[in-house]
């Protein structure tokens, strides 16, 4: 059995209008789990649950979860290919991006936020650049 907090008292949890954590007043016990509950700062009311959830073994899972050692190596591994990608490529002759600009193949790019990319496919008006940090999709031949 849950402890409901008293009515007009002040509950602690996120807004979902806010978006943020907030004191809310409790308006009325809706049932032995749930509570009606008005938001301090912008005044929305809403339901809220307190039951205890369930352990997480008894929950499906969404699938396999990679770990920090292999988010890590993957990370590694992008930084030394990108290695490989700059010292074998001039950053001199690399193409300033801009969306209006068309790209082909294996361009090499300088986009002003991102730094030094090479173009690894093109996919319509979309393209596929390989930067320093991660791969990213930008459009491109926009008039």
């Amino acid at each position: 059995m849950v402890q409901l907090p008293a009515v007009a008292s002040s509950y602690y949890c996120r807004c979902s209008k806010c978006g943020l954590d907030r004191y809310h007043k409790v308006v009325t016990h809706t049932n032995e789990t749930t509570v009606r509950l008005k938001c301090e700062v912008c005044g929305k009311t809403g339901n809220h649950n307190l039951e205890v959830k369930k352990s997480t073994s008894t929950a499906k899972s969404k699938g396999p979860k990679e770990s920090k050692k292999t988010i890590s190596a993957k990370a590694a591994a992008h930084a030394a290919e990108f290695e490989v990608f700059k010292n074998a490529n001039n950053a001199d002759g690399a193409l300033t991006y801009s969306m209006k600009v068309t790209f082909k193949e294996s361009q090499v790019v300088q986009h002003p936020k991102f730094g030094l990319g090479l173009v690894r496919s093109v996919q319509g008006d979309k393209i596929e650049v390989f930067f320093e940090d991660e791969v990213r999709f930008l459009v491109h031949g926009r008039v």
